[in-house]
């Protein structure tokens, strides 16, 4: 067996970090592969259907938008309030 000095030994790289790296960019692949509707958070989603609402034929044609968050989203009624003022509307809210 022979001993070496530590200083003569040259700069090699672990292999399993290799294998880190090779599986990252593989996971990173596949999931560039996949339908971004997978991966989207129910928030993105809501903000995403919010934006196609917003430029929908009855959205722009509306005298009446609501907008907020999930309180007004399920209590304004656009129908009621239609109704009442004769008035078209349209919720927004998310």
């Amino acid at each position: 067996m022979r001993a070496e000095p530590r200083g003569s030994r040259r700069w090699a790289l672990p292999v399993g970090l290799l294998g880190a790296v090779a599986l990252a960019v593989g996971v990173e692949l596949g999931l560039g592969t996949l339908d971004p509707i997978l991966l989207s958070t129910g928030a993105s989603l809501s903000w995403r259907h919010g934006g196609r609402a917003a430029r929908s034929a009855s959205a722009v044609g509306s005298e009446v938008l609501f907008f907020g968050d999930s309180q007004v989203q399920f209590s304004a009624l656009p129908r009621v309030i239609e109704q009442r003022t004769g008035r078209r509307s349209y919720n927004l809210a998310l």
